[in-house]
């Protein structure tokens, strides 16, 4: 039977509204159209599921991702979002991967799910597992560039760095242009002491994607390693690093006032046992797009953030390099999460995408954190892949309650990992022009 195109609008409506994070309307129009016409259709589920999970309704959005994959059972966005809900709240590995297992038994020559499941055993910590899953794959499927490309980094992953080189030579050569690649290949490079190849490489990509912050990243790595000035123009933390407190939104008394109140509300928002797929954060999680929150307190955080983000630029002294070319006097909240940390907690070294300008604004503190040791300290310059010779911070900025500190995207920043029965609890934002 053919369904009336108002519920194909309807559908995309939902998606939009999701995309846009209005949860609470993209669940109320993909529900509609699953009610009047769309419910053997995968897409509406899966915008239900996406919408259910943000809003912490976990077992409804369960429920949505079983019936996209009884639909369409190699929907590897649903498996894969589905094992990651799973896992954040149980932090169980057999039951997260179940229902993808199940699959693969269905579908043995399906290459998506192998590579999927390979990778879901990566950002669960089972690197060797990871190798070894991609290996079998590749013994069969040689041929084919993303199964190559993904054992090139589960190699690298391992250690295995001549092989991952390998790999990746293969892969540069048939997509010599695609930017994964190249991040990658300039990975390989770094780990093995092939600083000189790396620099050209990163020479080349950067002049392809001048905006990519990962590639400014390494190529100021090759600029640390080889010696070049150009380097020191690029993480000059003086200048290029700092911290101030937040300012007093409008509705508080006081900025402890305030972050009493952000506190409380992030402790609500954090749901989760454990960390996501492919983000930084290890021992903790993360709750995402708090800046499209509906809660007031979470809402006023932009206002919060105003005041520092322009003493921060009137301090700048711009003389060249990436940030003179992006500065226009002004910078906009353009995405913000919060991250909970607990013992042992740590994020691993990372650079940000999204904004020209990233920050970190530390709402609780654990009581280690006067410890010699910098546990639970901000940690700047020290890559976020192996290189040869290795590479150590070189800046670290001791976190203070309802202050940010705000630093260039494409400067390496970690966390160093702390011990205790405490939490630490952020907001990280990236900022643009």
């Amino acid at each position: 039977m053919e369904q009336p195109q108002h519920v194909f609008a309807m559908h995309n409506l939902a998606a939009a509204l999701g995309d846009e994070g209005d949860f609470e309307a993209s669940l109320e129009f993909a529900s509609k159209a699953i009610d009047i016409g769309l419910d053997s259709k995968p897409e509406p589920w899966l915008v239900l599921a996406r919408a259910a999970s943000q809003l912490a309704f976990f077992e409804r959005a369960e429920k949505a991702y079983l019936k996209v994959l009884s639909l369409d059972p190699l929907n590897t966005d649903a498996h894969k979002e589905l094992a990651q809900q799973i896992w954040m709240l149980s932090k169980d590995f057999s039951q997260s991967v179940a229902k993808l297992e199940h699959s693969i038994k269905q579908y043995p020559k399906e290459v998506s799910l192998v590579l999927l499941l390979a990778d879901i055993c990566g950002q669960m910590g089972r690197l060797e597992e990871q190798y070894q899953r991609i290996k079998h794959c590749y013994d069969f499927i040689s041929s084919e560039i993303l199964v190559k490309f993904y054992l090139s980094k589960a190699a690298l992953l391992t250690g295995r760095f001549e092989e991952a080189l390998l790999h990746s030579n293969d892969c540069i050569k048939k997509v010599s242009n695609d930017l994964q690649c190249l991040i990658h290949y300039i990975n390989c490079l770094l780990a093995l002491g092939h600083v000189e190849v790396a620099m050209q490489v990163a020479d080349h990509a950067a002049h392809r994607y001048p905006d990519n912050q990962h590639l400014i990243a390494l190529r100021a790595t090759c600029w640390r390693i080889t010696g070049n000035s150009n380097y020191q123009k690029y993480y000059d933390y003086k200048n290029l690093v700092h911290q101030f407190p937040l300012g007093v939104p409008k509705g508080w008394s006081s900025l402890e006032n305030y972050i009493d109140d952000l506190e409380c509300e992030l402790v609500k928002k954090h749901n989760y046992k454990t960390h996501p797929f492919h983000l930084s954060v290890r021992h903790g999680s993360q709750v995402p797009s708090i800046h499209l929150s509906s809660s007031q307190i979470l809402k006023a955080y932009k206002e919060a953030v105003t005041e520092p983000m322009n003493q921060f630029i009137s301090k700048l002294k711009l003389t060249d390099g990436y940030l003179k070319s992006k500065s226009t006097g002004t910078a906009k909240l353009h995405s913000a999460w919060s991250v909970k940390l607990y013992n042992s907690g740590f994020h691993v070294n990372h650079v940000h995408q999204e904004g020209w300008l990233s920050s970190a604004c530390h709402i609780k503190l654990p009581s280690s954190i006067k410890n010699k040791n910098h546990g639970g300290w901000l940690q700047l310059g020290q890559p976020g892949p192996v290189c040869k010779p290795s590479l150590e911070p070189e800046y670290f900025v001791e976190p203070k309650r309802g202050h940010i500190v705000i630093f260039p995207s494409y400067m390496w920043h970690g966390t160093v990992p702390f011990t205790g029965n405490d939490e630490r609890i952020t907001i990280a934002a990236d900022f643009v022009s």
